[in-house]
């Protein structure tokens, strides 16, 4: 969606409903927050959180993959824009930490939210967005790697230290 266009009726119902969620699953945990709760705090009736969503489980992997999906687009495009190894990770580790005090309730969300998961609620979706975002940093890696700026390394090594 450009910046000029205005988000549809369903996608504000949509941002709605998992914005409610996410203040939810934070102060009960994904477990023991219901549908009610979710519908209460939204204002959605029941019939329009099943229309956009199959189930709880579908409303917290959404909130899952929409906020990783901005972390990693803004990562992704601080490592595009650097114009050398040590650019792109002290770009990548700054837009994640300005994430992070910007986003403190999905940060947390996303540190969280996997202990009240089942295994069968993390997506394909959120695989998907997973492995672009790791495709996309190796792919802006890998030019450095053959400029000879850093050692190849492990993809695991890489997000293990860099956010840590």
């Amino acid at each position: 969606m450009s910046s000029t266009e205005q988000p549809s009726r369903g996608d504000r119902r949509r941002r709605q409903i998992l914005e409610a969620a996410l203040a939810c699953f934070l102060e009960k945990g994904v477990a023991a927050t219901t549908l009610g709760d979710i519908r209460a705090r939204s204002g959605a009736s029941t019939g329009s959180i099943y229309h956009l969503f199959a189930s709880k489980e579908a409303i917290a992997g959404a909130l899952l993959v929409d906020s990783l999906r901005d972390l990693h687009a803004r990562i992704v495009g601080a490592m595009a824009a650097a114009p050398s190894a040590e650019h792109a990770v002290r770009g990548a580790v700054e837009r994640y930490v300005a994430w992070v005090a910007a986003e403190p309730d999905r940060a947390r969300f996303l540190l969280t939210a996997w202990q009240g998961l089942s295994a069968g609620a993390v997506s394909a979706e959120l695989l998907a967005e997973n492995k672009a975002f790791l495709s996309s940093v190796k792919e802006h890696l890998a030019a450095h790697v053959r400029a000879g700026e850093i050692r190849a390394l492990p993809m695991a090594v890489f997000v293990a230290v860099v956010p840590g």
